[in-house]
């Protein structure tokens, strides 16, 4: 049941007294439900759009004016997905009159958010203390680094990672949950589970027409663009599931599509810094429920 005035509405944005389990259990069931041939339409709708921008706008000239101009402060990466944005936009609110509690966007998920994101970035460059022979700062970063800052905030966390967490976790999750429920017998834990499921394997496929689209189509490359999301996507539906804050796991997409290493890594890549930031919330924030669920039993 939805809140139906003003007090409850402000109620809801309280922290509940729940596991985040049992947050997930009990926000789902106050979602505003999609007719699932607008849920289908706004799938096929995802995958044309963001096909169309990665086929005329990556390599298109006025992006990179634009992200010129502005010292690359606004990503090239915001621009590709502006119309996708613009689109959602238009198909949850006056289509589909969606709040953004219905999106599992919490006031009282901010701070936790921000309090961890930076923590995990500098976390993940603690790892290479012992690998680098001289500490050197990323040249990137020299100056004014309007470029690390555009590529991660423009075009992570209000641009791809946004906007990939907000619909393959927080609407299609949610969704696809309360249409199982409705249509089959299945527990709210079950329905959870194959609701992200199918999730997961969409955006796994989603990354596939980028590499149909630039012609990479050898075999490694198309094994390359299904194994990455579709393992990194395990990852964010676990962290989201287990934390219940979409915010945090905005956050982590970022860092990982973007980990702006403050440190010049070298010959590094920067993956053992990806799989400490996407993986260190989801071992605590798991081994802090055990200890919690063990000390509420004893």
């Amino acid at each position: 049941m939805r809140p139906q005035n003003a007090l409850d509405r402000i109620r809801s944005l309280e922290p509940p007294n729940l596991s985040p389990r049992e947050q997930m259990v009990d926000w789902i069931p106050r979602v505003r439900r999609v007719p699932l041939l607008l849920t289908i339409l706004a799938i096929v709708g995802y995958i044309t759009v963001i096909s169309f921008s990665a086929r005329y706008l990556i390599n298109n000239d006025v992006v990179q004016e634009v992200s010129d101009a502005t010292r690359n402060l606004i990503s090239p990466t915001w621009i590709i997905y502006l119309p996708l944005m613009l689109g959602l936009l238009l198909f949850w609110w006056p289509i589909c009159k969606l709040q953004w509690s219905d999106l599992a966007i919490r006031r009282v998920d901010w701070l936790p958010a921000v309090v961890w994101i930076p923590c995990l970035w500098i976390l993940g460059q603690l790892i290479y203390l012992p690998l680098l022979p001289e500490l050197h700062i990323n040249p990137e970063w020299t100056g004014i680094p309007l470029t690390m800052i555009g590529q991660l905030v423009t075009g992570q966390m209000i641009g791809n990672a946004m906007v990939e967490e907000l619909f393959f976790r927080a609407f299609l999750i949610s969704q696809i949950t309360l249409v199982l429920r409705k249509r089959t017998q299945c527990s709210m834990k079950m329905a959870i589970f194959w609701s992200a499921t199918i999730s997961l394997l969409l955006f796994t496929i989603m990354h596939l027409p980028r590499a149909v689209i630039w012609n990479d189509t050898t075999s490694e490359i198309m094994t390359a663009g299904l194994l990455v999301p579709f393992v990194g996507g395990i990852a964010l539906t676990l962290l989201f599931l287990i934390s219940g804050n979409l915010l945090l796991t905005i956050g982590v997409h970022a860092l990982v599509n973007t980990p702006s290493p403050l440190l010049d890594l070298g010959s590094y890549e920067g993956v053992r810094m990806r799989v400490i930031i996407v993986f260190t919330p989801i071992i605590l924030i798991g081994v802090w429920r055990l200890g919690l669920r063990a000390h509420q039993n004893s």
